[in-house]
């Protein structure tokens, strides 16, 4: 129960610009737009697919009837 306000303050500040002091000005999706654009992002998604799926096979390879 003490997460869910934390969470909700989150969701809240993802169409703010907002950094940290002064009022949060609200951007609507643009945050969203910039890190459909931003190429660390995808990269970073990349890294994590990759890693995964190495780790996935690792699993697999180790414990072959566990799922």
């Amino acid at each position: 129960m003490l997460g869910v306000y934390p969470l909700l303050r989150a969701l809240r500040y993802m169409f703010y610009n907002y950094q940290g002091y002064g009022e949060p000005v609200y951007i609507g999706l643009d945050n969203f737009s910039r890190l459909m654009r931003d190429h660390e992002f995808w990269n970073s998604v990349l890294n994590t697919g990759i890693y995964a799926a190495g780790k996935r096979g690792v699993n697999l390879l180790q414990h072959p009837y566990i799922n």
